[in-house]
């Protein structure tokens, strides 16, 4: 069985409004903001893998005590597609980046390059083990499918919840 969980939700007090500038530099803060913390029942696993990013540090120091931190599941960077002075809500910024990202256009890591990555996690797995994945919520997207296509199943949405955990079974290995 292998459990997804995104980090817990950030508490993030910034305006909505932003320039380039401003989102960039709100790109790099938003890993230090405090969480929102909630109880999780957290099942009987073998390992824990966790994001290097520190919102999902501090959620597997909350909810376990022994886990590995792999750059693998980190967050996709959001980056800016035109600098400008130009105020634009948050969520456009966003919005923007995923869509280049999507079609492969990003400045940064693209979608052919999360694929990859997170295929190369996989490859340092055994995923025969009882295992958990503490990420985040865009990266998750991309690891839901790799697990599909590896022949996996489970419970998910679309856009996976904080602080939730999301399970998955291989039919393989459970026959």
């Amino acid at each position: 069985m292998i459990y997804l969980m995104r980090h817990f939700k950030v508490k993030d007090t910034s305006t909505t409004w932003m320039n380039s500038a401003q989102f960039e530099q709100w790109v790099k803060d938003y890993d230090t903001f405090d969480l929102h913390y909630t109880q999780v029942d957290f099942p009987n696993i073998e390992i824990v893998y966790v994001s290097s990013q520190m919102r999902a540090l501090k959620t597997a120091d909350f909810v376990c005590h022994k886990y590995q931190i792999s750059d693998l599941v980190r967050e996709v960077d959001a980056k800016v597609f035109i600098k400008t002075s130009l105020l634009l809500p948050t969520w456009l910024w966003l919005v923007i980046a995923r869509i280049q990202w999507y079609f492969n256009m990003s400045e940064g890591e693209n979608r052919i390059d999360t694929v990859q990555r997170i295929n190369e996690f996989f490859k340092t797995c055994d995923l025969t083990k009882n295992m958990c994945i503490i990420s985040h919520g865009f990266v998750m997207k991309t690891i839901i499918k790799v697990l599909k296509k590896r022949g996996f199943y489970g419970n998910h949405t679309i856009t996976p919840q904080n602080g939730r955990l999301y399970a998955f079974s291989n039919l393989a290995t459970t026959e």
